[in-house]
């Protein structure tokens, strides 16, 4: 991090700005599936977006939301300064799209291909700053989750509610980190349950209204998640069984190949190692 970062968050984090119980980040908005979930339940949102044509896209949806400044959409990436920074937009996969060269490349090994840009950046002390401290922001940005947290942290209040994608490979960074902004209670959520979740009765996250989820949405969020929450300790017991189950999966994959035991192997990883066929994220709360 540059000095002039560094003396910059020094300032925000001396500072205390106001919390809006009515306020969402939908950080990562992409093609806006859960920014029209928290319209709907009646909430303020700042959509963040690098890639400037789903920002065209969100604005042109919502006009009405724009104008009367219930949706303020953002085209904005994440970073750890505010200078401007390459961006690399998926073609093949918009959810794809990805500020992180290690990622692009591994996607494109896998068949996908990106257009890189050049995009503006805010931390997350700054989106504080600027909009105040939400009651929920949804954190998915394709490798820079913790980059954001770290500049949540800069700031001198966080939100009531995160969520962020997990990397397995930076859980314990991960639980480390959001332990250090003071979250005390946490939630493992398996994306493939979301499109099952239905509305809590009564609404006590906004409006109460029926929504259903498609592939790719990251749900409930706040007192309406439909899972246990649990501390820390279970936090980092349920990531190691994940990881576990990811680890045979990739044993029996590498089998599946082998003439004979291919089909068998594959079945058993299904059926055995139902965690491996998932990804998460973590929700965390005060």
């Amino acid at each position: 991090m540059s000095q002039t970062s560094a003396i910059s968050m020094d300032v925000l984090s001396a500072e205390a700005f106001p919390r809006h119980d009515d306020l969402i980040f939908d950080i990562g908005m992409n093609i806006c599936e859960d920014t029209d979930f928290y319209l709907r339940k009646g909430f303020r949102v700042v959509a963040v977006e690098a890639d400037p044509a789903s920002c065209a896209a969100a604005e042109a949806r919502y006009r009405g939301e724009v104008a009367s400044g219930q949706l303020t959409v953002l085209n904005r990436a994440i970073s750890d300064t505010a200078r401007p920074l390459r961006f690399y937009v998926c073609k093949t996969m918009s959810a794809w799209s990805t500020a992180s060269a290690e990622l692009r490349d591994q996607w494109t090994r896998q068949g996908a291909e990106f257009d890189e840009i050049e995009v503006p950046a805010i931390t997350g002390a700054m989106l504080i700053e600027r909009y105040g401290v939400p009651h929920y922001a949804k954190i998915d940005i394709e490798g820079f989750d913790l980059i954001c947290l770290a500049g949540f942290r800069a700031a001198a209040s966080q939100p009531d509610y995160v969520s962020v994608e997990v990397d397995f490979y930076k859980r314990d960074e991960l639980v480390s980190m959001l332990t250090s902004l003071g979250y005390q209670r946490f939630a493992l959520v398996g994306q493939a349950t979301i499109p099952q979740q239905r509305p809590r009765q009564g609404g006590v996250e906004g409006r109460s209204i029926d929504h259903i989820f498609a592939k790719g949405c990251s749900g409930h969020f706040g007192d309406e998640l439909p899972v246990e929450w649990v501390n820390g300790a279970e936090l980092r017991r349920q990531c190691e069984t994940v990881v576990r189950q990811y680890r045979a999966s990739g044993a029996l994959r590498r089998l599946s190949k082998v003439p004979m035991i291919g089909a068998a192997a594959g079945a058993f990883a299904r059926a055995q190692l139902p965690l491996a066929q998932d990804w998460y994220d973590i929700h965390a709360a005060r």
